[in-house]
């Protein structure tokens, strides 16, 4: 296919960038993010000609958990070598829950170039053996509980997350990262439906990341308490697979809420040099189960 001209439309018709109410009902469907350039190497097949590399580039749309339904291939030196980069960029990739153009660079290598050396192994970083330093695994308690102050009529309800350490001993926890502002993303949103399916929610994190990002660190003396305001507005719910329900959103109706911390312990310094030293809590703690109602506009 080739394009010989183009021009704008004699008459547009603004009607068709409207939503239609099945439209509307539906809500919104796949989430777009960022192009992205993916490079392999491959050997060249017997019967194709083996005299130099052969880059091919292949055009596809990405969809939900890498799935490639189109792909279409920029040039065609080989039938041989379409169909095998065709057969790798259709076969699903895994991952985000979004839609994502892609370009997949092939580089079918002929078989006389010899093989990249494979680099030293580098001697292990004492400051990123595990475990880098001690760990605790008990004293830390995570609350919920349910807030009305700052709620407007027909919005998602607030709540608020507390972490105790009910220990006698001082340690710190990992909540997440700090990037202009706070964000605990260790902590995550269990929530149960009438019907008894529990969906998890993460929290929503910045847009784009232009500066620095550090820890999000918080020392727990013993017997100190730690709490976070939790806007159900700023949760998504993130499928995980096998799960194909990308199109869930709120629904007027019973729910019960629960919160999850979940820690690894020491985090990294921003430049990569090694853990922050410290005494951590690691592990999975659930909070108590909230319920609350939404109810109808």
């Amino acid at each position: 296919m080739r394009l010989e001209s183009i021009s704008d439309a004699a008459q547009v018709d603004a009607n068709l960038f409207v939503p239609t109410e099945e439209v509307r009902r539906r809500g919104t469907r796949y989430l777009s993010d960022v192009p992205s350039r993916v490079i392999r190497t491959m050997g060249i097949p017997k019967g194709s000609p083996d005299a130099a590399i052969q880059p091919l580039f292949v055009h596809t749309m990405s969809g939900p958990l890498g799935r490639r339904p189109e792909a279409e291939v920029l040039q065609s030196p080989d039938p041989a070598l379409v169909d095998l980069a065709l057969g790798w960029a259709q076969a699903p990739a895994g991952g985000s829950p979004y839609q994502r153009e892609q370009y997949l660079e092939v580089e079918f290598i002929p078989s006389w170039v010899p093989p990249m050396p494979i680099p030293p192994t580098p001697p292990p970083n004492p400051m990123l053996s595990q475990p880098p330093f001690p760990v605790v695994t008990e004293g830390l308690q995570v609350s919920l509980a349910a807030e009305t102050e700052g709620v407007t009529p027909g919005s998602l309800p607030h709540f608020r997350v507390e972490l105790h350490n009910t220990s006698e001993k001082d340690f710190s926890v990992s909540l997440g990262f700090i990037c202009g502002k706070q964000y605990p993303s260790a902590v995550l949103l269990l929530v149960t439906d009438a019907q008894g399916q529990t969906r998890r929610l993460i929290l929503r994190g910045p847009g784009v990341i232009a500066g620095r990002v550090d820890p999000f660190v918080v020392p727990l003396a013993a017997g100190s308490r730690f709490s976070i305001p939790v806007n159900l507005d700023d949760y998504r719910y993130f499928p995980m697979a096998p799960s194909r329900d990308f199109d869930w959103k709120w629904e007027p109706g019973v729910y019960s809420l629960q919160a999850q911390f979940k820690s690894n312990g020491a985090p990294q310094f921003n430049n990569g040099s090694g853990m922050i030293p410290g005494l951590y809590w690691t592990g999975t703690i659930t909070s108590n189960s909230v319920r609350f109602e939404i109810q109808k506009q």
